[in-house]
Formats: structure tokens, C-alpha cells, sequence
């Protein structure tokens, strides 16, 4: 029996010894599969492929950006263009309701020299009282007429005004939803 037990201890030596030798060389043909696949894989590998993807990939982003700057180069200039004619239609009603305002104070204004010309020439108290309440009644009737006048001036400028803008702003969710 105490041969056995020898025979089985160099048997497990020779073994032990024996195992850093095969995991060597399953380490060396693992090394060798893998070396032999990246060679076969860069065999395969096609430099000129790769780089007709990367040309069409960029060409593609070329064009998109060149669109959407066209798209925005077109809309700013829209834009200015709406502002230049609103600006334009701001002069214009400005110059209107302006143009109104000094007729009436023109009006007014000669209603007071025709009624301080006919007091000068008075030569009664009822004639002044007559001449004072025609003028007042006058004057009543010249400034509700001059405000409804203003009135149609104002909201025509103001329509005139908004048009623009409103255009603007109509073609613009126009072409946000497109």
C-alpha cells in the first residue's frame, strides 16, 4: 500500500507540473484564432467603402444646413420686408390722423375768431346772449361731429396699421405648418 500511495503522488505531480505547459498552449492557439480572425477581418475591410459613407453622410448635412439657412435667409427677409412696410403704414396713418387733428383745431380755431368777431360787434345783452348759446351750440355740434370724425380716422389707422403684421404672422404659422 505504501507503494500505491508513491505511485499515485508522482502521478499528481507529474500532472501539476504538467498544467501550466497546456494552459500555455490553449493560450497560444486562443492567441493565434483571435490574431488569425482580426487578420481576416482587416482583409475584409474596405478603407474606400468607409470613406464613400463618411462623404455621403457629410453631403447630406451639407445640404440639409444649406436648406435651412435658405429657409431662414428667406423668412428674415420677409420679415424685414413686413417691418419696412409697416413702419411705411405707421408714417402714413400718422400723417393722416395728424393731417385731421390740425383741421380740426384749424376749425376750432376759426369758430372762435368768427364768434369773438361777431361779439365786437354786440349792442345788446340778448344779442350777446343770442350770439354766446348759437355758439355753444355750435361749438357742441362742431366737436361731437370732429370726435366721430377722429374716430373713423383713428380705427382706419389703426386697421391699416395691423394689416402688415398681421400678414406676417398668417404666413408665418402658414409655414411653421408645412
Amino acid at each position: 500500500m505504501a507503494r500505491a500511495t508513491t505511485k499515485t503522488g508522482s502521478i499528481n505531480d507529474a500532472t501539476a507540473n504538467d498544467a501550466p505547459e497546456a494552459a500555455k498552449k490553449t493560450v497560444e492557439t486562443a492567441a493565434k484564432q483571435v490574431n488569425d480572425a482580426a487578420t481576416a477581418a482587416m482583409a475584409n475591410f474596405n478603407s474606400d467603402a468607409v470613406s464613400e459613407q463618411f462623404r455621403s453622410f457629410a453631403e447630406k448635412g451639407m445640404a440639409q444646413t444649406q436648406e435651412a439657412y435658405a429657409k431662414f435667409k428667406s423668412q428674415a427677409e420677409e420679415n424685414h420686408k413686413a417691418l419696412e412696410e409697416s413702419v411705411e403704414t405707421v408714417r402714413s396713418a400718422v400723417q393722416t390722423v395728424s393731417k385731421k387733428s390740425i383741421e380740426n383745431a384749424r376749425q376750432q380755431s376759426q369758430a372762435a375768431f368768427d364768434h369773438v368777431e361777431r361779439l365786437m360787434g354786440v349792442k345788446s345783452i340778448s344779442e350777446f346772449l343770442e350770439i354766446q348759446t348759437a355758439f355753444l351750440r355750435q361749438q357742441a355740434e362742431m366737436n361731437i361731429a370732429q370726435a366721430k370724425e377722429m374716430q373713423n380716422v383713428t380705427s382706419g389707422a389703426v386697421e391699416e396699421v395691423s394689416k402688415p403684421a398681421r400678414e406676417a404672422f398668417t404666413k408665418a404659422v402658414d409655414g411653421m405648418s408645412r
